[in-house]
């Protein structure tokens, strides 16, 4: 049987839950020209139940989850860190879902949160029919008031009624409601009526801490594409690289020329595949493929997605690590402390 909490034997957490507010389309109404945003942590904050649960509302900002950047994720880092601080219990984030496959692995990767930190947004703006954004923000303060009093945990992400690890969530569908999903593993839980529902076990987090993100470009590779963005990527000695490969990670032998001189250089060189699931290994044995590529020093990311190995390589060049330290953070095939 899964569990459920709240436990009526877990300890009971004083502090307040505090709710940052950032944009996105939970924030936008449509005045005839297009969503754009307007709400911020006075409207949406208000559909919080506080009879149940003692919240504190924060504007950061209000913009669309695409014009977010790693400096503006750094910020919003110690801005949760300060909230902590000063006693809160727990933290939501509500932002704009574009990126939030990726600002929730950084802020898990960023440093080992003292409590429960869950993001969340919404698919359809206030002035749409079937608004989402509400209860997407009382499912995600449900599932923070569930964990409280909980350490080491992966930043979670709470989306129409299901709950998924920062590491395993991906937005896989531009419309839908329940667009984001977990390829692989699975959410790992689900909310039911008030209380969070465990499917499997949360695994702790990933830990990397780091508050200087490195140049780290993305090369994707498909069918005489990706040679020249390559190139350009090396010439200008980028200090990191993520191989977007067909299959387990599969290139030509003129990227891998190119690549594997780019390595003897010093530069870091993380390959992940293309595919939507499955692992990026380095099993094939022609040129180009995954065995020249360990050969030659480049990480495999394995279950990690592009986007997510992108997040970690840029932190992780900037906090100064080894290439065997990337690695094991980049491959690890669960959870665990770097």
């Amino acid at each position: 049987m899964h569990p459920t909490w709240p436990d009526p034997d877990s300890p009971v957490a004083d502090g307040p839950i505090v709710l940052i507010f950032t944009g996105g389309t939970i924030s936008m109404v449509d005045d005839g020209s297009g969503p754009s945003p307007a709400l911020g942590a006075a409207v949406l904050g208000s559909g919080v139940d506080r009879s149940v649960t003692a919240t504190v509302a924060i504007d950061w900002g209000l913009v669309p989850g695409a014009h977010l950047t790693m400096q503006d994720l750094l910020s919003i880092a110690q801005l949760m860190q300060a909230a902590i601080n000063d006693g809160a219990t727990g933290i939501v984030v509500v932002q704009g879902t574009d990126t939030i496959e990726e600002t929730s692995w950084a802020w898990e990767l960023m440093r080992a949160w003292e409590v429960p930190v869950v993001v969340t947004g919404a698919m359809r703006n206030a002035s749409e029919t079937g608004f989402d954004g509400p209860q997407n923000l009382r499912d995600a303060v449900t599932c923070v008031r569930a964990l409280a009093g909980r350490t080491s945990l992966p930043v979670l992400v709470s989306f129409a009624g299901w709950v998924h690890a920062a590491r395993d969530v991906t937005k896989a569908d531009a419309l839908r409601l329940d667009s984001f999903v977990s390829l692989g593993e699975g959410p790992v839980g689900r909310i039911d009526e008030g209380s969070l529902m465990v499917l499997r076990d949360i695994p702790p987090a990933t830990v990397l801490p780091s508050s200087v993100a490195a140049s780290v470009e993305v090369v994707s590779l498909g069918i005489d594409t990706g040679l020249p963005t390559l190139e350009a990527a090396v010439s200008s000695k980028t200090p990191g690289i993520v191989l977007e490969a067909p299959g387990q990670g599969h290139t030509s032998p003129a990227v891998f020329r190119l690549g594997a001189a780019y390595l003897a250089a010093g530069g870091t060189l993380v390959v992940t595949s293309r595919c939507a699931a499955g692992p990026a290994i380095g099993a094939y044995g022609f040129v180009g493929g995954g065995r020249d590529w360990v050969q030659a020093g480049a990480i495999f990311a394995e279950r990690l997605g592009t986007w997510k190995a992108r997040t970690l390589t840029s932190l992780a060049i900037g906090a100064g690590l080894s290439s065997d330290r990337i690695h094991s953070a980049v491959a690890v095939p669960t959870h665990g402390t770097i």
